[in-house]
């Protein structure tokens, strides 16, 4: 039999697309903690919805220790039933599309203030270029299963416009100050959106149209890329949100990302998650880990 050829990519900045399987008003996750869960490898195939101990096979001990030093005890078993038609979706759509690997992060976050002025940006490709072409490893994939959903700019060209206009004139700013010192958040020389680009992006998109997307309902494929990503932004965060990404890849591309931060692939990690030695705690997690991990612990 014949093999379908791939997909191809939608021709849009994003794509709102409703998955099924998600349950009608489920009740809330509780969490203790803002953490990280990733994972870099083949499509995960979960054994089960009601109550899996496994990931394809792989007892994950990175999954269960984050999983119970985020959630509280009493919501950690809502978690699989919520994830499961996600994933399911996510696979099909992957495979469509002629992918088999992906890079994988759920996000728990408590109510915090880092959002509440919008950081309107695109996401950069995450692969070294040498290990993509135009039409791969250029999109990816987002939901929120709980908490305010992404928002995207509609009118893409004039946001894309609006943005790199703030961050010509960052650069600027930063040319015409020697002394300027490099913190990490806020800063352009490390990639990230300075408060004044957030506060000129805010007041040129404050008439324009907003889409947000459901929490628990729709899965969002969007583009990345300076000259054709989407432009997006976190919500406020002002309740518990969990928020998961999906970067499809091919394994020389996963490959070489792991090994870039000195892993081994494939395998699944942590952010923000203790570690024990000895009784001795340590954060493994901090803002400038998350940075160097290609901003992905952002929307």
């Amino acid at each position: 039999m014949a093999i379908s050829p791939p997909k191809l990519i939608p021709d849009k900045d994003f794509d709102f697309i409703t998955y099924p399987g998600a349950p009608e008003d489920p009740p809330r996750f509780e969490l203790k903690a803002s953490s990280t869960w990733m994972y870099c490898g083949p499509l995960l195939h979960l054994d089960g919805i009601d109550a899996p101990k496994k990931l394809d096979g792989l007892q994950d001990d990175a999954f269960n220790s984050w999983k119970e030093y985020t959630l509280t005890q009493d919501t950690q078993h809502l978690l699989l039933p919520r994830l499961v038609p996600f994933l399911k979706a996510v696979e099909e759509y992957l495979v469509e599309h002629g992918f088999h690997h992906y890079w994988l992060a759920i996000r728990a976050s408590k109510p915090n203030h880092e959002f509440d002025v919008t950081r309107w940006h695109t996401d950069e490709n995450f692969y070294n270029p040498s290990l993509s072409s135009q039409t791969r490893g250029m999109w990816k994939l987002c939901t929120t299963l709980q908490g305010p959903g992404t928002l995207f700019a509609v009118d893409g060209d004039h946001a894309r416009e609006l943005l790199n206009g703030a961050k010509a004139r960052g650069e600027e700013r930063l040319r015409k100050d020697p002394t300027h010192v490099c913190v990490l958040v806020g800063c352009g020389n490390c990639g990230r959106t300075t408060c004044e680009i957030r506060e000129e992006m805010r007041d040129g998109l404050a008439d324009k149209e907003v889409r947000q997307s459901i929490a628990n309902k729709e899965m969002v494929f969007f583009r990345v890329g300076a000259l054709e990503g989407a432009v997006h932004s976190e919500p406020p965060i002002d309740s518990d949100r969990i928020f998961i990404n999906v970067i499809p890849g091919e394994p020389a591309q996963l490959m070489e990302l792991t090994e870039r931060w000195g892993m081994k692939y494939p395998r699944s990690w942590s952010l923000g998650v203790p570690l024990v030695f000895g009784g001795d705690e340590r954060r493994n997690s901090s803002r400038f880990k998350a940075a160097q991990n290609g901003g992905f612990w952002e929307d």
